[in-house]
């Protein structure tokens, strides 16, 4: 009897990659890619580019599935379904007749005229809680009213903006949808009436259908056709589902969807989030940068904060211990090495963490990082300890935020991501939050997550409950607290992690009024 499997596509800011599994949630195969190969021609393979291709992407897409196909043979494996998941707030753009009319634009540094028309109708909150992300240049949205005003001519022309997932789908099927839960990142949805925010559509002159028909996650959008099945290996007619925004992905499969759970990423970012069953309302108070997502399961939300994760430490390895041919400064032997170090918090450096910026709970793009406590004994390995520490402290004060929307204490995150595979990491984790973290050991969750949402859609699996309980049947990794240790870390960051952020914040703030000058 054949197998019978899954396919799992997910595209990452780091890697795109496709998953081959059962439906037991065991992985068969997978192929990747590093994501700056999709990156925009003139932007060369540099891993910060903010243009990527999308011929570029649809392309390296149709190399990993082939990939993923070629290495389970026909004879003992059946194919039921694929589907993608995707980062947020991207999108592409087609006109009418196919043809891709721009890049694919994960940022832009102007500021367009219609932004500063909102500023001076809406202010920062009253404009997120009606789309739920932030009132900025940053939001797709605004990206949009950019590129209407840049390029008029081939903005007229706009057929249909897709989320990157369905943007795959529409290569395999020629079907033109939306998932909502990447939809609503655009900075476009009116949370009011769960639905489009027809005001701004309006003002870019834009209007629901320029998005495709709506649809949620595990709904089937359309087969393979004959062409993609020649280039990919996948059969003729295979059913294509929706997936979904990559992290809610990773959330659903992991059963994270109830008010009082908390969910963590541990990737290039580093996201937090909540769920609730009405949309959480921003106080005039609240300054902090948060984004209120749809969940892929229905009538959840998402409220999500993030900042620059783990490729901030990568970038600190590069810099520090850079991995040579003997493989000596891998991150499995950096790990090794760090249990050795001894932990005397009176001696430990502090890394201030905003080597690319700074996401929380502020936005601000030009905010810098700093070493502080060098001494003779410093070495690589104990600088890259104190970095660790310094991401667990921010961790912290991500999870404290969200700690005054759940109705019950938080007594347990599922955290997920590459560096759980660090025992030492987690339990340090778990020390500085002062909670008891769970790692599920499936491998790839946004891949899954997609994956097992097409298996819901062909009722392989009856309800999101069970997909969470077929996932987590894996195992789980649980890292308890050390109560002495999180006693003695919480005294630190209070009195000395947050007062020396704050000063090398205020020096960082001199730094950069003396650079305008000159």
């Amino acid at each position: 009897m054949k197998t019978e499997v899954l396919y799992g596509i997910d595209i990452g800011s780091t890697s795109i990659r496709c998953c081959v599994y059962d439906l037991h949630a065991n992985m068969l195969n997978q192929a990747s890619r590093p994501t700056y190969l999709i990156n925009s021609a003139n932007e060369g393979q540099s891993k910060g580019s903010l243009l990527w291709d999308p011929v570029f992407l649809w392309k390296v897409v149709r190399e990993i599935i082939h990939e993923s196909t070629t290495c389970l043979p026909v004879d003992q494996f059946h194919p039921l379904g694929i589907a993608t998941s995707s980062v947020g707030c991207t999108f592409v753009i087609i006109d009418k007749a196919g043809n891709n009319l721009f890049p694919i634009f994960r940022s832009q540094q102007n500021v367009p005229k219609l932004l500063n028309q909102y500023e001076k109708k809406y202010s920062g909150n009253e404009f997120q809680n009606i789309t739920g992300y932030p009132l900025s240049s940053t939001s797709a949205g605004f990206i949009l009213a950019q590129l209407k005003e840049s390029y008029p001519e081939e903005f007229s022309k706009i057929g249909t903006i897709f989320p990157l997932s369905n943007y795959i789908a529409y290569q395999m099927t020629g079907e033109k949808v939306s998932d909502r839960s990447i939809a609503a990142s655009f900075g476009l949805w009116d949370h009011r009436i769960n639905s489009w925010f027809t005001e701004l559509l309006r003002d870019l002159s834009l209007e629901p259908e320029n998005f495709g028909t709506l649809i949620s996650g595990g709904q089937v959008i359309g087969n393979i056709n004959k062409n993609v099945s020649d280039i990919t290996g996948l059969p003729v007619g295979l059913p294509v589902f929706s997936g979904g925004h990559d992290y809610l992905c990773a959330a659903m499969a992991t059963g994270c969807y109830q008010p009082g759970q908390i969910f963590n990423i541990e990737g290039t970012f580093e996201i937090i989030a909540t769920f609730h069953q009405t949309p959480v309302v921003k106080t005039l108070m609240d300054s902090t940068r948060s984004l209120l997502d749809l969940h892929i399961m229905p009538q959840v939300y998402s409220l999500m904060v993030e900042r620059v994760g783990a490729s901030q430490i990568e970038w600190m390895k590069n810099l520090l211990l850079p991995s040579g041919e003997d493989h000596k400064n891998d991150w499995d032997n950096i790990f090794s090495k760090l249990d050795t170090i001894y932990e005397n918090t009176t001696e430990m450096e502090i890394f201030i963490p905003h080597v690319f910026g700074k996401l929380f709970p502020e936005y601000e793009e030009d905010r810098r990082g700093a070493i502080i406590g060098i001494g003779g004994s410093s070495t690589g390995s104990s600088i890259m300890k104190s970095a660790i520490f310094s991401h667990c402290f921010e961790s912290k004060r991500m999870v404290d935020y969200q700690q005054q929307f759940s109705p019950t204490p938080i007594n347990q995150i599922i955290t997920v991501g590459g560096i759980t595979r660090s025992k030492y990491w987690m339990q340090t984790k778990a020390n500085i939050l002062g909670i008891k973290l769970l790692v599920p050991k499936a491998k790839e969750l946004s891949a899954l997550g997609a994956a097992f949402l097409a298996g819901k859609g062909l009722e392989v699996f009856t309800s999101f409950q069970q997909i969470g309980e077929v996932a987590l049947s894996q195992g789980v990794s649980k890292y308890i607290p050390d109560s002495a240790k999180v006693e003695l870390y919480s005294e630190y960051l209070q009195n000395t992690y947050l007062p020396v952020l704050k000063r090398i914040e205020e020096i960082d703030n001199i730094m950069s009024r003396n650079s305008k000058r000159e």
